[in-house]
């Protein structure tokens, strides 16, 4: 039992940016639409990944904020895309499966949100790299 938990390998990571342009376009047939969130937003991002072995699981948060709607001096959250992950890695090669999804944030104070997004796609994948 010692020795599983002195092989856990913790880690996490803490990133801010900031997105020029935040849109999304809907191709159908005979329709188009575009959906335009900010035109500047900021976002904050926030992973953490434990890893024991050759296996991992890990996740992340991803918040989107914009310029209020009711208050252009405030900036407020209108979005979050989240990230599930899990596989097992060896030298150069990794199978895994991962789960992505977006979902608005509307926020009690102001009950401002510009677009309203809403989605989610997995991924089983293999992949070959060239550590």
């Amino acid at each position: 039992m010692i020795l599983l938990i002195l092989n856990i390998i913790y880690s996490s990571s803490f990133e801010f940016g900031i997105t020029p342009e935040d849109k999304m376009n809907v191709y159908l047939p005979e329709f188009w639409s575009e959906a335009a969130a900010n035109k500047v937003s900021f976002y904050f991002n926030l992973e953490t990944k434990i890893e024991i072995k050759k296996f991992y699981i890990g996740g992340g948060i991803k918040t989107f904020a914009g310029k209020s709607i009711s208050d252009a001096k405030e900036f407020v959250p209108y979005k979050a895309t989240y990230k599930f992950m899990t596989g097992f890695e060896f030298d150069k090669f990794e199978i895994g499966f991962r789960h992505y999804c977006i979902h608005p944030v509307v926020p009690y104070i102001t009950f401002d949100n510009p677009a309203i997004f809403h989605g989610a796609y997995e991924e089983l994948y293999i992949r070959f790299s060239t550590k």
